[in-house]
């Protein structure tokens, strides 16, 4: 059976037939002399709808239902809490008092935040979770209607994307934001959520379990036969959202996660632009199709993936020397591209 990895489309009703960004393949293949103590117990497989997508799970344990319900009630809590679009979440509360001093926060959102900004001032601003102004300008948020924004609009907004402007407090677990500023965690909140679903399912004594929010994937442990999962990325090159069947990443620990140019776009006087947008020009990221991250952590794997692709040639050496990660790149001639140890 194969599970598809989906990105946000622009219509909920269409969320199962949208774009891919990774298929992940469940389907067993036993592969002998592993050595590995074959997990008992039952295994449940359940899907809901939060984050604007779909969330598959999948848990190895006993009394897997009531484990997996006891994630996803977490995972769902911790998503309404980052989202800006929840008038009543933590950064609604921070954007709304925006030049008006420190907001005491959430610990778990100030840890989402907190993280964000200091993976992106790793990647030299290229990820930033100011970025919500901009996304708002091209119409790529929530119930907008996305078209190519004037570029002195553009120009004006893009002092308000520099991280310089957030400041935290950690003791206090408070954040400020300057005047006309907004916090956006959607490039973040997807991986700290499945990292968050996947603790809950790990303090409870699960054995193996698969999370895939979307396209950001995390697992833990073997399948029932002692094999590791199969995670196929998909492929964007191709029409019909095949994926790469020359690279298939197994594992039992750990994520990952795929930022590319067909996950959210829009055609305007024949040009397509995609949602993926640079800090330093204000206009989609060319250069690569896509950029895939393997790791432990999937909201770091996120991050970089999304950093990763602004950088166009510099993009693999960048992750190449990021500690602990690696990266399979497909750029705009449809060269295939890892990292020494992908």
């Amino acid at each position: 059976m194969v599970i598809y990895g989906e990105k946000k489309t622009f219509d909920k009703k269409r969320i199962i037939g949208g774009t891919i960004a990774v298929i992940v393949i469940i389907a067993a293949l036993w592969i002998r002399g592993f050595g590995v103590d074959t997990p008992s117990g039952e295994r449940i497989q359940e899907t809901r709808y939060f984050m604007d997508t779909v969330v598959t799970m999948q848990v190895l344990a006993e009394n897997p239902e009531e484990k997996a319900d006891k994630a996803f009630a977490a995972m769902q809590e911790l998503a309404d809490k980052a989202d800006r679009f929840n008038p009543d979440s933590e950064v609604s509360r921070i954007n709304q008092n925006a030049g008006q001093g420190p907001v005491e926060i959430d610990e778990e959102v100030f840890a989402i935040i907190e993280k964000g900004k200091r993976l992106g001032e790793e990647t030299g601003g290229l990820f930033t979770i100011a970025i919500a102004p901009l996304m708002d300008l091209w119409g790529f948020g929530k119930g907008m209607q996305p078209s190519v924004p004037e570029e002195e609009e553009i120009k004006r907004i893009l002092p308000l994307t520099a991280l310089e402007g957030i400041t935290i407090y950690p003791e206090e677990n408070a954040v400020e934001i300057a005047r006309g500023m907004e916090i956006d965690l959607g490039g973040i909140a997807k991986g700290a959520v499945v990292d968050h679903g996947m603790e809950i399912l790990l303090s409870l004594g699960v054995e193996a379990a698969f999370i895939n929010a979307g396209g950001d994937i995390r697992v833990h442990g073997v399948k029932e036969d002692g094999t590791p999962w199969r995670i196929g990325i998909r492929d964007p090159r191709r029409e019909d959202r095949g994926h790469l069947t020359e690279h298939v990443v197994e594992a039992d620990s750990g994520s990952v996660v795929t930022s590319g140019n067909y996950e959210r776009y829009f055609t305007e006087d024949g040009e397509r632009y995609h949602h993926i947008l640079d800090p330093r020009t204000g206009y989609p990221a060319w250069g690569l199709q896509s950029v895939s991250v393997t790791g432990e952590s999937c909201v770091t794997a996120d991050v970089l993936s999304t950093a990763a692709f602004m950088m166009g040639d510099q993009a693999l050496d960048f992750l190449e020397n990021y500690p602990g990660y690696e990266g399979l790149i497909v750029d705009e001639n449809g060269e295939i591209l890892t990292t020494s140890n992908f």
